[in-house]
This record gives structure tokens, sequence and C-alpha cells, in this order.
């Protein structure tokens, strides 16, 4: 069973220990590519666990011990990692044990780390290093490496040409055949869902945030017939009716619109009354898992109910950037949603029995003790008992302007890239000290799950 190109998919051990299969949409894509290219693959989903051994998921198992054998079978030419940002220290240990198995394999890195800091991977034994286009360049690296062209450079970085992803192949039906992404559910229902990449990039263009500085700050689409097409795909050959927009941002904000009263962009808008009345003419029972903005919501309700009614309508899970509860601390994030846009957000989805996913950046430099609680007695008395929280802590990702700034004011803590991944304080915050932070979170966490979950 070898294979030119190996993509090693990592998931999250936290994930999958609550019923979660949540593989990379960007490695899901990259799959498209190669099957167009008529590259011989394999994806490997792998997971380390807390002591560093290294499971695998095949037909959404998890099985251990098997890891170097599997390695040894499939034999590839080439390894290729674009984990997620939280996952980049996984990626660096499964690395490290591939070339300790393969040394002569050409290993490649696709990550907002490795553009940021190419010569670090490089020292690492990464080969190359992806760039915008991410698959693009990644193609072109695999066909090079394989017909005997290596190239000389060490990060390709080739820009994406058009103005929309309709020119994308679909996902790879290979990339299913071992994992088919699920959610299992506190009540014990199980959702499986499939993927789209209806997006890249985001208008919002946060100074701290590694997505839109890796992905860019125009909002590129798909346009709704080709998302549509790829839905009616994996309907056809999977089975499913739920599909995850895995773009960073599903309703940006219309770009040069600031403020309180930020609008939709309007070719967003266009796109979902588009796809609305495509799915409606097929007849499919089509649900929705995405990211929408609290602001989005709050413009829809004021201006178009009738339409945002008939969106919620398929909504099966919204993840939510709240940020915060605490206005100082959104004011420091230059983010313009108010505490009331967020509380009207949650109350339209609880409303509609539609899951939150809500996600939360701690430790800003204008976090307090005080502002910290604000957020945390949130989602303890307000959000919905079905809401999962994310907290992460507030991170420096290099190539970031936050980075910049923490590094030229020299209030970088550590700068090891194996900590770039949400869950440490790296710089000298004015509040918390090293460690506390960490602490504080993690005993959040260990109380609202053994409330919340440990009692189902």
């Amino acid at each position: 069973m070898s294979c030119d190109v190996l993509l090693v998919d990592i998931l999250s051990s936290m994930r999958v220990a609550t019923g979660l299969i949540y593989p990379s949409n960007v490695v899901a894509q990259v799959t498209g590519y190669l099957e167009q290219e008529d590259i011989s693959f394999e994806v490997m989903f792998a997971i380390v666990q807390d002591d560093g051994q290294i499971d695998i998921v095949q037909n959404n198992e998890v099985f251990s011990e098997r890891f170097d054998q599997e390695i040894l079978s499939l034999a590839p030419q080439i390894v290729a990692f674009f984990p997620e940002t939280e996952l980049i220290p996984q990626s660096l240990l499964i690395h490290k044990k591939i070339k300790a198995i393969f040394p002569s394999i050409v290993s490649c890195a696709g990550t907002n780390t490795a553009v940021a800091r190419p010569d670090e991977y490089i020292q690492l034994g990464f080969d190359y290093i992806c760039g915008q286009d991410v698959f693009i360049s990644f193609t072109r690296i695999a066909k090079d490496v394989l017909e005997g062209n290596r190239p000389e450079e060490k990060l390709i970085a080739l820009p994406r040409q058009q103005n929309h992803l309709n020119d994308m192949p679909f996902i790879s039906k290979k990339f299913f055949s071992s994992v088919k992404p699920r959610w299992c559910f506190p009540n014990g229902d199980i959702l499986t869902f499939g993927l789209i990449n209806d997006s890249f990039g985001c208008t919002g263009a946060c100074p701290h945030c590694p997505f839109s500085d890796f992905w860019g700050t125009d909002w590129i689409s798909m346009d709704a017939e080709r998302i549509f097409a790829e839905m009616k795909h994996q309907i056809e050959f999977m089975g499913v009716t739920t599909f995850l927009f895995a773009g960073i941002n599903f309703f940006p904000n219309d770009p040069g619109k600031t403020g309180a009263s930020a609008l939709p962009h309007k070719k967003a808008l266009k796109r979902m009354k588009k796809l609305e009345a495509l799915i409606d003419e097929s007849g499919y029972d089509v649900k929705y898992m995405s990211a929408v903005r609290p602001d989005t919501i709050n413009y829809l309700a004021d201006n178009n109910p009738e339409f945002l009614d008939r969106f919620l309508q398929r909504y099966r899970v919204s993840f939510l950037g709240l940020e915060s509860l605490s206005e100082a601390v959104m004011h420091g994030l230059n983010r313009k949603t108010s505490t009331d846009m967020t509380r009207r957000a949650v109350e339209i989805l609880d409303k509609r029995n539609i899951m939150i996913i809500a996600s939360f950046i701690v430790g800003s430099l204008a976090e307090t003790h005080e502002t910290l609680e604000e957020t945390l007695q949130f989602i303890r008395e307000e959000l919905p008992p079905t809401s999962i929280p994310i907290l992460n802590i507030m991170t420096p990702y290099p190539g970031t302007k936050f980075y910049a700034e923490m590094e030229e004011k020299g209030l970088l803590l550590r700068n090891d890239l194996h900590l770039f991944n949400g869950k440490n304080l790296l710089f000298k915050h004015p509040v918390f000290q090293p460690g506390e932070l960490e602490n504080r979170v993690q005993k959040f966490y260990t109380q609202f799950f053994m409330q919340n979950f440990d009692a189902e």
C-alpha cells in the first residue's frame, strides 16, 4: 500500500475523546488537487496522546501501536503537514518520528508559523514550506520532487490567480474513506457531516489573528452554484445532509464598513440567498454548521428578519467568536461588537435550539482578573447549557502584527514553536504572572465540564 505522498492529518485528542472527529479542511482540499494531478497519495489521521504515544484513526476507530507499521507500509516519498494552529506542536513531534523512520523523506509544512519562521522549520528537518496559494504551492512541490526536479528555494508561495474558489476540485472521496467527520453530542446524538471550503480570508484583519495573517484579509469565496455542486457530490457518496462551512468567516463584514453598525458583506448575503434557492429547488433537507458573527445576526434581525429566520432554520451548530464579555477588553481588541449584541445573538440562536460553540480570547493586554471573571460568569450563567466554550489564551503568533509589537517592545517571554498553540501566555502581561492564566483556564474547564457533562 505504498504511496507517493502522505498527508498527515492530526486530530485533537481532546476532541476525539468527546466524540468529535474534526479533520482538516485544508488536508481535505489538498486531496482534491493531488487526485486532479493523478498523484498517488494516502491520508494518515493521527492523534498524539498526552504521554506522547501516537495513535491512528481508521474507519472512525482509534488504534494504538500501529503508527510505525503504517508508516513503513506506506513508504511515501513526500510527507506533508497542514495542522491547525493548536496542533502545530503535535505535528512537529510526528514529523520527527517519521524522519527517524525515513531520514531521506521529503517533508513539507503549510502553517502560519512555518511561513513566518521558515528557517526554524528547515532546522527541524522540513525541506519545503508552502505559502499562499497553499494548494497550488504544495502541488507544484510534489510534482517537481516526484519528477526529480527538486526546487532550490525552500519557501514556495504561489499567489492565487483568481478572485473566487470555483475552480477548486472537489475533495477526494478517498479522504473520507477512513474518517467521516462526526460529532457526538452530550445527549448521545451522533451527527455525521460533510466539509465545504466555502471561503478563505477575513475582512476583520485582527492584529492577533494567525488565520487572517496566513489566508489574507480579502474574502475569497465559492459561488453558491459551486458550493451546491460539492454538497450534492458528498450527499451522493456519503449520505450526509449536514455540512460544515470551513471558511474562517462564513458571513464577513463588508470591507470598509466599520463600527457597531457594520454591514454584512454584500457578496456573502447574495451568495447565501442563492444557495437557499438552490437547496429549496433540489428538495434536500440540508443543515449547516459554520462560524457566524454576532453583529451579522443582529443586523439581519433588525433589517431582514424573514431571511434570518429562513437562514437559521438550517442551522445545527453555530461557531460564535464572542471574544469577551468585557467592554474594556473588546475595546482593547478593537472589536465593535457590544455586550448587548453578544447577548442578543446568543438569545436568538438559543430560541432556535442551535448549539453554540462560543470562542473567547482571554489574557489580552486589557484583561484583568475582574474582566476575566465577567466573561467566565457569562459562560456559567448565560450561555445555554448545551453550549461549548473555548478559551484561547491571547497568543502573539509569529507573522501577526501582535507578535511584531510584542517582539519590538521586548515583551516576549518564550519563543519556542511548540508553545504557540493558544494554551500558553507567551508575553509579559501587565496583570497576570506566568502560569497564572493557564491555571485559571484549566480550573474553569474542569469545573465547567464536570458540572455540565459528567452529569449526563
